[in-house]
């Protein structure tokens, strides 16, 4: 008899009572007592000559690959002479008796139901509920089936056989019932797990199984492991990087890289990372910017470079400021800055439009828990003169002699009537980058090696 694995209990002689979430996988004890059991568990195994950790385990198919290639299978529909194995993380076990299981197989972010049942399962009846029994959630496990749909619709493997290939020792965090649901409306409860968000609308947080954010950055295996949208993040930042590479590939651009550690530290305004090298006996500064390695190169003759890597600065962070982070920077000779200004519109717009479809997102900019604010990425952008804004949006009059003492003087009394930090050495150059907050654009006494623009 099938049963669908979200129905009650099955009436009848040595049937167990199902068993949903925690209960079901016997975690309601102390999280302690839990790890011990599953060590308990392992020693047990080994006795009886059974590997928890077996060597290999051959995949026939990907879970995503299974879902999609048997998508059009019917309702009752089954496909017996098929035989498929894949693997994956058990994130839910049901059980309807003590010969029936029911879990929830994820791979990669996708999900699969594996039917366990006593009648079609090569194990002996005998051994079938202890076989099942030590499976927990968390657990990797290799299934040996064929597919089919349940009843009620349910795209399923039928288990001939489970391995354990990985036991999970410690207790996950309890998982929530249902699916998530994206903030933007775009993505409704019906459509799958994976599919619950992508670039360009908000995150709802508030799905997550684990919340706590400073515990999901410093454990990001458990965080991937329980909070299926996350992996779209990682996903995302790759094809933005991927992207940003083919577009600079497909414009004759040279990627190089360049050392990251250097003897003077150069190419931008920061407090550098201090390293030693034992065989040299010397201090080395980690890079802060790539620019100066960059434009030698250019010097050089490598007319159009770019590179993408990490860099470090050991300074203060925030939501939008990290000690390191990854950079590209990309120069080209016979360039100015307004060919620079139109590059940026083409790859900021096709980069949005690749990711989500559309030039414009929406983003919190205040937190997930304010409402996003909408982006446009269509060009042309608007182009503001730093100088000329700072005059008539700030109401600053900078001596226009940026190299004289007056200037310096002005930026500095600036600063300290607006409250602007700005650590020494107060150079001109750096109290000017402070003040700039207030409008975007660049001046040349902040760049090395750039062009004058005379109008």
């Amino acid at each position: 008899m099938e049963q669908e694995g979200d129905n009650m209990d099955i009436a009848g002689d040595g049937i167990l009572p199902q068993q949903h979430g925690p209960a079901g996988d016997g975690e309601e004890t102390d999280p302690t007592q839990y790890y011990e059991n599953r060590l308990k568990m392992l020693d047990s195994l080994r006795s009886a000559g059974v590997e928890p950790y077996p060597h290999k385990f051959d995949i026939a198919i990907s879970i995503a690959d299974y879902v999609a290639k048997y998508n059009s299978l019917g309702a009752g529909e089954h496909l017996l002479t098929v035989t498929e194995s894949l693997a994956g993380r058990v994130m839910s076990k049901r059980v309807s008796s003590s010969k029936l299981f029911f879990y929830d197989l994820y791979g990669d972010g996708v999900k699969v139901q594996v039917m366990a049942g006593a009648s079609y399962s090569e194990v002996a009846e005998t051994e079938f509920y202890k076989c099942h029994s030590v499976v927990k959630r968390g657990d990797i496990v290799g299934i040996i089936g064929y597919p089919g749909r349940s009843s009620r619709g349910e795209l399923s493997i039928f288990a001939r056989n489970l391995i354990l290939l990985s036991p999970c020792l410690h207790m996950l965090p309890n998982q929530r019932t249902g699916r998530c649901t994206a903030v933007a409306g775009k993505t409704t409860r019906a459509k799958a797990d994976a599919d619950c968000w992508v670039p360009g609308i908000g995150r709802n947080t508030e799905a997550y199984v684990l919340k706590d954010q400073e515990t999901r950055y410093r454990q990001r295996y458990l965080d991937l492991m329980v909070n299926h949208q996350v992996r779209h993040i990682f996903r995302t930042r790759s094809r933005v990087i991927s992207f940003i590479r083919r577009f600079l590939d497909e414009r004759n651009f040279l990627e190089v890289e360049t050392p990251m550690m250097n003897l003077i530290p150069g190419g931008a305004s920061a407090k550098p990372f201090v390293t030693h090298h034992n065989e040299l006996n010397m201090d080395l500064y980690m890079r802060i910017a790539p620019e100066l390695h960059l434009k030698q190169l250019v010097v050089g003759g490598l007319d159009r470079v770019y590179e993408i890597g990490k860099q470090f600065r050991n300074e203060g962070f925030d939501l939008t400021h990290s000690p390191e982070f990854t950079g590209c920077e990309f120069y080209m000779a016979y360039a100015d800055y307004n060919d620079l200004m139109e590059l940026t519109e083409t790859i900021l717009s096709g980069m949005v439009m690749e990711l989500t479809g559309s030039t414009k997102i929406k983003y919190h900019a205040n937190g997930a828990d304010n409402p996003p604010i909408e982006i446009d990425f269509t060009p042309p952008y608007r182009r503001i003169d730093m100088m000329q804004a700072l005059k008539s949006i700030a109401g600053l009059d900078i001596p226009s002699d940026l190299s004289s003492d007056e200037a310096n003087k002005y930026l500095a009394t600036t600063c300290e009537k607006y409250g602007i930090r700005c650590s020494p050495p107060q150079t001109t150059a750096r109290l000017l980058d402070k003040v700039s907050f207030m409008s975007p654009g660049h001046q040349p006494l902040l760049e090395l090696l750039v062009k004058t623009w005379l109008v």
